[in-house]
């Protein structure tokens, strides 16, 4: 499923209110006003150049029995997003991450495979 702005942007709200920058799950930095961008460079908190282009991704992937449903999507950086792909367990920076079902629900969520931290931001959420 293709996101559109509109779509992403009400759900950045309902994630991250009013905070123009967040980061995602991997330790990413993300830009509210990014969505989809994949080629703008913006300057860093250390003065470097760096595209805070973000999009949305499926927890549990479509290909893996996933849904649309708001509890299985993240905003992440598209870069997080292309690592993570269509997989349930996937590395990026080094770091092993899982999905896993939630016990008691219908919702996965992902953890850090060493730790066993989940480390989406629905915990948070819920």
């Amino acid at each position: 499923m293709k996101m559109n702005r509109d779509y992403a942007l009400q759900m950045w709200d309902a994630v991250f209110g009013s905070k123009s920058l967040a980061i995602d799950f991997a330790g990413r930095y993300i830009y509210r006003d990014d969505f989809n961008d994949k080629v703008q460079l913006r300057i860093d908190n250390a003065g470097h150049q760096y595209n805070f282009g973000w999009n949305i991704h499926h927890i549990l992937p479509i290909s893996l029995g996933g849904t649309n449903e708001t509890r299985n999507l993240l905003i992440v950086h598209w870069m997080t997003n292309s690592e993570a792909s269509d997989k349930n367990t996937f590395s990026i920076n080094s770091i092993s991450y899982q999905v896993r079902k939630i016990k008691f629900t219908s919702s996965y969520g992902i953890f850090q495979t060493k730790t066993g931290e989940r480390v989406d931001y629905w915990k948070d959420l819920e």
